[in-house]
């Protein structure tokens, strides 16, 4: 009876830690406009053919299977609006999580199972991008998914380590698929996996890896003479070469995200993820010894960590640089297992003690997520604009300093033929009155909408339109101009 009663307690803590994940991932989904790269991938998911979505994908720089083999029919069988656009990555969130709670539950019990999902529930950075309407959130599962393979086929040699590696392959692949920086990861797995084979003298299994490798590269061959296209188009070009202090800084943000953290905090942070990677290996090499599972599954999960910013950070001095934080949020699934698996170590009271604190920190992060807004709202715009008279009124988008922001206001406006104008940066403050005054005598009024680079225009008043919504009645008197 008491064995029921306990385990009914974890299976019930266990529901709500994926509830609570799901309503943070999918709360309020929709409120934000799209923005920029959203819109990007919208475009591409809905192009008039596959072949044209091709050409748009060769044209940049990302790979196709969240926009064209995920968005696109979703998109055809349930529409789109700004939830429907994000709600595929509340799901791989959510997927994610679950195979964070089967890993951590396998290899070190299920108390470290779940454990190890409440740390990735209140991620901030994986919150973050299950409600961003782009792949990452689905880059983050497959890799922990292939990993997960991986290992399983490491613990079972019969048929069963067919079927996993098979899994592997697929995975690994679609990771790929998914994002290319996926293959620094993909790369660190193997340099795990080589120390391995050293140390075990396992050739077996190194031959199926191989051949499960093998299998993946060919999954991926039909996509490389496009891969290798792309690469002309210096697909990093807007990341700025990272300083050190930025590098440093950079594994404390996968639990801060995008949160103001000062400097001596953050890197503190970081050297206080890889000690506490060491402590836990120190503890399992005391309790189950260097031969277990749980202590060769902890080192190969810090050494792909490890190895994967490693390799980063020397492509981005050697090469190009690839720092972005996005781009790595595959390895937040693995730090979530080890923070679990060290918190599980400890007797009853200091695991409380210590995951409390944790939730408390996390939380504030977390909560800076879902209360900052993140997304300017240019679909309110749109919306007060195109429900004035608009027969007798035109619309000049203006984007002083750049033209970046244009994307925005052209998608929401795109069904509305009274805008006339998109103007680039390119365009001097005094030309735009200028276009004002040749706007053609029968027009009533013209709207001028700015972006977030606000220049002080005459008669134009500076106005942010990143960080409020504007009512009606001031939005009109700010920028309806009467004629």
């Amino acid at each position: 009876m008491k064995t029921e009663i306990s385990n009914l307690r974890f299976n019930l803590l266990t529901t709500f830690s994926l509830l609570i994940g799901w309503a943070l991932r999918t709360i309020n989904l929709g409120s934000q406009s799209l923005w920029q790269n959203e819109i990007i991938s919208y475009r591409r998911a809905t192009a008039d053919t596959l072949a044209a979505g091709h050409q748009m994908l060769l044209d940049g720089n990302h790979a196709p299977l969240y926009e064209l083999g995920i968005l696109r029919p979703f998109f055809r069988l349930v529409g789109h609006n700004e939830f429907l656009h994000r709600f595929p990555s509340g799901i791989f969130g959510i997927l994610a999580m679950c195979v964070v709670y089967k890993f951590a539950k396998e290899v070190f019990g299920k108390k470290v199972g779940l454990l190890s999902l409440v740390v990735m529930a209140i991620n901030p950075i994986h919150i973050y991008y299950s409600r961003e309407g782009r792949m990452y959130a689905l880059l983050a599962f497959v890799v922990i998914l292939a990993i997960y393979f991986l290992q399983k086929a490491l613990y079972h040699k019969g048929e069963g380590g067919w079927f996993y590696l098979a899994g592997y392959a697929f995975a690994a692949a679609a990771s790929m698929y998914t994002h290319y920086y996926a293959g620094l990861t993909l790369l660190a797995v193997t340099m795990a996996i080589l120390g391995y084979l050293a140390y075990s003298r396992d050739f077996s299994y190194g031959f199926r890896w191989l051949l499960a490798n093998l299998g993946a590269a060919c999954l991926f061959l039909p996509w490389l003479p496009t891969f290798f296209k792309q690469l002309r188009n210096d697909p990093v070009s807007h990341i700025a070469r990272p300083s050190l202090s930025q590098m440093v800084k950079l594994p404390a943000q996968f639990f801060t995200g995008y949160s103001y953290v000062p400097g001596a905090l953050a890197i503190l942070t970081s050297v206080g993820l890889l000690l506490l990677c060491e402590i836990l290996l120190i503890i399992l090499y005391f309790k189950v010894g260097s031969s277990s599972r749980p202590f060769q599954i902890s080192f190969a999960m810090i050494v792909v960590y490890v190895a994967t910013l490693g390799l980063a950070y020397v492509v981005s001095i050697l090469v190009t640089p690839i720092i972005g934080l996005r781009y790595f949020i595959a390895l937040v699934p693995l730090l979530s297992i080890l923070i679990g698996a060290f918190i599980g170590q400890f007797d009853s009271r200091l695991m409380m003690v210590g995951m409390i604190g944790f939730i408390v920190i996390n939380s504030y992060f977390s909560y800076d997520v879902l209360s900052t807004v993140w997304r300017k709202d240019y679909g309110r715009v749109a919306e007060i604009v195109s429900a004035s008279n608009l027969a007798n009124e035109q619309v000049i988008l203006y984007s002083p300093g750049s033209s970046f922001w244009l994307d925005e206001f052209d998608f929401y406006f795109q069904d509305n033929e009274s805008v006339i104008y998109e103007l680039d940066k390119k365009l001097e403050p005094q030309k735009l009155n200028e276009l004002i005054d040749g706007v053609d005598s029968t027009v009533n009024g013209v709207w001028i909408v700015q972006t977030n680079l606000l220049h002080e225009i005459q008669p134009i008043e500076q106005n942010d339109l990143a960080y409020e919504i504007l009512d009606q009645q001031q939005f009109e008197n700010q920028f309806f101009f009467a004629m």
